[in-house]
């Protein structure tokens, strides 16, 4: 459904209104919304409308709406991370300032007027910190932390890089209140600037490097800003068999459990869950102490499940389950119910009795993450109907979203409606039509319906638009190997591996392959990489074929076994792989 634009703004494209500001001497002001996002939609009911600013803005700018649902390239180009984001362009079309969040009228107009006579927030910033630099106050980590963020969003790396630097070596020294948030927030903000200025991780790398002996916390944050969280769990394996490191593990638990979770490794959170049940109530009486100061944000419920799913993981079934229990004894709402059963798939420990829990909240009101959740675990206990209901509910509320499509398209092609599938794939390449993955997810229903020349020819135009991303080619590779066409087969998955090494569904295809070419042991290799990579991640091609491999080589006992191991993932064989 589009959304229509308040009054005040162009139908220009960016292009264009970079031209029309250009030859009027103006600004250009482009306001970057979303149709979901709250202060966007407050904004085009109140500022956009404010007289003021109509008026100010017909007299010294052009002004635009870019939806970044819509153009997700200019959003990217343009570094646009959050909404609203509000960019002003001057004299030759370069950006010359931003700001982010909502702007009422009084503060929009201000901040233009600035803009227009020569001054940038960032100067205004940069003014704030000269006049508290060197006094090592709050009001100088303030005036930092204000500019490194500016900084970065910017583009100016390396200036930011000196201000989160002295925040990192400050903030808790001038506020020892702040400890959390340099371990949690700034240290987040450092990980975004290291991955995208290099030189940063330098810089950084020799601080961690120095504080591993002593500042634990310290050392195993920056481990994970700098992208080697191996170091922290290498530390981990060593400590945990030891009684001595006992107590420095319980310091560092807050830090290494989300760690843990973000890496997969569920089921070694659950180390430091000694006393679940203690824990959970005292994580729940924090919880009531963040909610008396905060509006409305419940961190229990993500507690409960976080818990739950650890301790799945760890096999530690009957714990969970009094995990459970006394969770929504404590609070009996669908956002704990919810939170269990999410969790519970996060760490792949999802079991159909979470069916009932999920049953009883299904019909409670969601956004459209929430519904598309749902969606996804009733698609994976097998409950199509209501996997598609959720489904289409997501799409209802966020009608732009490619993700929920392709999601109702699967559920769609396992009930044998190919026509809806396509009509929601054609709709996908209508709204986003230089989008690989758009063309992907249709070719994947002509492969279903077993169109290979329809399937062959949208493979092909996403390998055009993105020719490095390894599904096009896999898929490529799946049609040719149905036609009987092994080398090209194999050169398609060939390319696809090389692209991305760790992907199974390339090394499977390319095994596959070159059985069918009879190089048996090329194909041995492979599929055996495909299994290591991941055991379950193509649903038992990979074992069957493997078993084919060892019946060539003679070796039947090991065909035997991986057979099994196909048969125990409910891959079904084409009658002409039989």
């Amino acid at each position: 459904m589009a959304v229509a634009h308040p009054a005040m703004f162009s139908e220009m494209t960016l292009a264009e209104a970079k031209a029309q500001a250009k030859k009027e001497g103006k600004l250009l002001l482009v306001d970057f919304t979303a149709a979901w996002c709250p202060p966007c939609g407050e904004m085009d009911k109140t500022t956009w409308e404010d007289p003021r600013v109509v008026k100010w803005i017909k007299a010294n700018a052009i002004a635009i709406q870019i939806d970044v649902d819509k153009e997700k390239s200019i959003a990217s180009d343009l570094k646009v991370v959050a909404m609203p984001s509000l960019v002003v362009f001057k004299d030759k079309a370069d950006e010359v300032d931003r700001t982010l969040g909502f702007q009422d009228g009084e503060e929009l107009i201000s901040w233009l007027t600035a803009i227009n006579s020569g001054v940038t927030s960032m100067d205004k910033m940069q003014q704030q910190l000269e006049t508290a630099r060197g006094k090592g106050g709050e009001k100088e980590l303030d005036a930092r932390y204000d500019l490194a963020r500016a900084q970065f969003q910017a583009g100016r790396y390396a200036d930011s890089q000196e201000n989160f630097l002295w925040l990192w070596q400050n903030m808790a020294k001038i506020n020892p209140a702040l400890r959390l948030v340099r371990l949690t927030m700034l240290s987040q903000e450092i990980s975004d600037l290291i991955a995208k200025y290099p030189a940063a991780k330098v810089r950084f790398g020799k601080l961690r490097d120095e504080v591993e002996l002593t500042n634990l916390d310290d050392w195993i944050t920056l481990n994970h800003g700098l992208g080697d969280d191996n170091l922290s769990f290498i530390w981990f394996e060593k400590a945990k068999g030891d009684p001595a490191q006992s107590s420095k593990l319980r310091e560092v638990a807050f830090k290494l459990e989300p760690i843990f979770i973000k890496a997969g490794r569920w089921s070694d959170a659950a180390v430091f869950l000694k006393e679940p049940i203690t824990q959970l109530r005292s994580r729940y009486e924090m919880s009531q102490d963040v909610l008396k100061h905060t509006e409305g944000v419940n961190p229990f419920p993500r507690v409960a499940g976080t818990m739950y799913a650890c301790l799945l993981a760890a096999g530690r079934n009957e714990e969970a389950e009094r995990v459970a229990e006394e969770s929504l004894k404590l609070e009996n709402t669908p956002e704990v119910i919810e939170s269990l059963v999410f969790s519970a798939f996060d760490a792949g420990q999802l079991q159909p009795s979470l069916q009932a829990r999920l049953d009883d909240v299904d019909s409670t009101p969601s956004d459209g993450a929430g519904y598309y959740k749902r969606g996804a675990i009733y698609l994976k206990l097998k409950v199509l109907d209501k996997a598609l209901a959720n489904f289409s509910k997501a799409i209802e509320l966020l009608p732009t979203e490619p993700t929920y499509y392709d999601a109702r398209e699967a559920v769609l092609c396992d009930l044998k409606h190919f026509d809806k599938a396509l009509a929601d794939a054609d709709h996908v390449i209508q709204i986003y039509p230089k989008s690989d993955r758009a063309y992907i997810s249709r070719g994947f229903i002509h492969l279903k319906q077993k169109n290979d020349a329809l399937a062959l020819k949208d493979f092909e135009e996403a390998i055009k638009l993105n020719p490095n991303d390894p599904l096009s080619l896999i898929n490529e590779s799946a049609v040719y190997e149905r036609q009987g066409k092994y080398q090209l087969a194999f050169e398609a998955a060939d390319k696809a591996v090389k692209l991305d090494a760790n992907n199974a569904g390339g090394f499977c295809n390319r095994g596959e392959a070159a059985f069918k070419l009879r190089k048996f042991e090329v194909a041995l290799a492979d599929l055996s990489k495909s299994i290591d990579i991941g055991k379950t991640l193509c649903g038992g091609e990979n074992f069957y074929y493997r078993a084919k491999v060892y019946e060539a080589l003679g070796k039947t006992e090991l065909a035997n076994l991986d057979k099994q191991s196909a048969k125990e993932m409910g891959y079904l064989p084409e009658a002409s792989e039989l």
